[in-house]
């Protein structure tokens, strides 16, 4: 991670270290370990720390006292029991394990829990279960809105009172309460439980001050889930109205070498070409049977991977590649995609940085993925925490246009981000050109993420050379040698619509059109 982070950051990530370190003695030994205790027994209670004890093994026993922040015991198998308050995320992603927290929690508890149990003693925040695939939620108290919010499997058991919109979205699993329950919005059916179900749910609780009456309700789908999203039609001529002007008395002569590396991070990741093709597993690019160019292009150009990631790729962080978070230490770095992920906010990023950052023994490059129309947060929040790069995410605006996107994403960059640090890119929602990396690079956007159509190898090693030999062939023509030299004194705009979306120079006109603005 680029930068030093706040001390409570610091705190946070050697609590993680620390424990670490003492995990497997202390699960050959059946023994608990403490946070928030001395040596000999002395109270020293927690306040504030985050991200702490994330993916706990099997076996493992953890026990903390005092107030903590977001990210508790994410993505755990093991037993971790608190007593005290704590944040937003408590026991996200959770596979196996059991969780327990005697106090308030914030919202988004359980998000996304895979298995294992989580007790809530005295209430919690909006959201509990969001996403929720499977595993058992026993709360008590007075809970949130939402409760249940898109959970998708599984079991919640709540005695106490729940707010407004139980079960919204729900496909799947069950809502138990013992106690006031607003009527449910559509799609969700709230009626009394059946014999049989009672005993099943009351047989799947361990403990009997838990076991649930007679005459509680329970909240059920009304109707089996059925998929009927459209996927979103591919862009269509995503550069038009952009076109490349020349600075320089001449072009380059043909052979002449050009650079086309970007340098991402402080460490730095040397990527050949200023791209990270997004793939669903790095397995796909050890190339072990192909052809030694095919497999010595693979080897050399970096990667965005949902899983198995080599060494120099970039691993997703998101809902879909939860199962994958633990491999974070074999690659390079991480690329939080803020679109697959819960609501978030400074803190709750900053605990999820923790969390990944206490799983690796060298700081990882982070870079951040989020949605085009609210750049400036993505911007801001990168540069707070010095990340490689800034991603804003084009899918996320289909009926927005590029050259809309340039001044955009310009001014917020020149606002927030230090060019030396973090550096400003684009998720794409096409397959690029080498003319469009080049026109991007001279918008400011010099890092692009995007899914190829193929994801075989040959056909992978083939979209690079595509794309280094377009690049080269346009850089040429401008008579420049390297990426770096690329600027928005190269760009024109060749409609009057583009000019006045992106304050380009018309070409011909060869200065902006004048507006009101100026």
């Amino acid at each position: 991670m680029a930068g030093e982070g706040t001390p409570l950051m610091e705190r946070s990530i050697g609590i993680n270290r620390q424990l670490a370190g003492a995990l497997e003695t202390a699960i050959e030994r059946n023994a608990i370990l403490r946070i928030g205790w001395t040596a000999d027994g002395t109270e020293v209670p927690k306040e504030g720390e985050s991200g702490l004890c994330p993916f706990l093994p099997t076996g493992a026993r953890v026990r903390a006292l005092g107030r903590l922040g977001p990210w508790i015991s994410a993505g755990s198998s093991g037993s971790f029991d608190h007593r005290g308050d704590a944040g937003s995320m408590f026991g996200a992603a959770l596979q196996d394990g059991r969780l327990l927290c005697e106090g308030h929690v914030g919202p988004m508890a359980g998000w996304s829990m895979r298995g294992g149990t989580i007790v809530i003693e005295d209430g919690c925040d909006d959201d509990l279960g969001a996403s929720m695939h499977d595993g058992l939620i026993l709360a008590r108290g007075k809970l949130g809105r939402r409760v249940g919010n898109a959970m998708r499997g599984g079991l919640i058991v709540v005695h106490g009172d729940v707010d407004l919109d139980p079960g919204s979205g729900m496909t799947g699993g069950m809502i138990v309460i013992d106690g006031r329950c607003p009527v449910p919005g559509p799609g969700v059916t709230m009626r009394p439980l059946s014999s049989a179900e009672l005993k099943e749910v009351n047989a799947s609780i361990e403990d009997p001050t838990w076991q649930v009456p007679a005459d509680a309700v329970c909240l059920v789908p009304a109707m089996p889930y059925e998929a009927s999203a459209e996927p979103t039609a591919p862009r269509a001529q995503a550069m038009d109205g952009l076109a490349l002007m020349p600075t320089t008395p001449s072009a380059s002569l043909p052979g002449a070498s050009v650079d086309t590396t970007v340098l991402l991070g402080q460490a730095p990741l040397a990527l050949p070409l200023p791209v990270l093709p997004h793939v669903q597993s790095g397995e796909r690019l050890r190339a072990k049977r192909s052809k030694e160019d095919v497999a010595q292009t693979l080897a050399e150009q970096p990667f965005l991977v949902d899983e198995a990631p080599r060494a120099i790729d970039m691993l997703r962080i998101g809902e879909g590649t939860v199962t994958a978070w633990t491999s974070l230490p074999e690659a390079a770095g991480a690329v939080i995609d803020l679109g697959d992920l819960p609501p978030m906010d400074p803190a709750s990023l900053e605990a999820l940085i923790v969390l990944l950052s206490s799983m690796c023994d060298n700081p990882p490059s982070f870079a951040l993925l989020g949605d085009a129309g609210r750049v400036n947060h993505v911007h801001r929040w990168a540069a707070e925490h010095g990340m490689a790069a800034a991603f804003m995410d084009l899918s996320k605006r289909p009926d927005l246009p590029v050259p809309a996107m340039l001044p955009l994403s310009g001014r917020s960059a020149n606002a927030t981000l230090d060019p030396e640090v973090t550096q400003s890119g684009v998720r794409l929602d096409w397959v690029p050109t080498g003319r469009d990396l080049v026109i991007l690079g001279a918008g400011g956007l010099g890092l692009s993420i995007f899914q190829p159509d193929e994801d075989g190898p040959a056909a992978l090693a083939g979209l690079l050379r595509d794309l280094r030999i377009g690049m080269t062939h346009d850089l040429q023509d401008l008579g420049l040698h390297s990426v770096d030299t690329l600027g928005r004194a190269h760009l024109r705009a060749t409609t009057l619509d583009v000019a006045l979306m992106s304050g380009l120079r018309v070409a011909g006109f060869e200065r902006p059109l004048p507006d009101w603005t100026r």
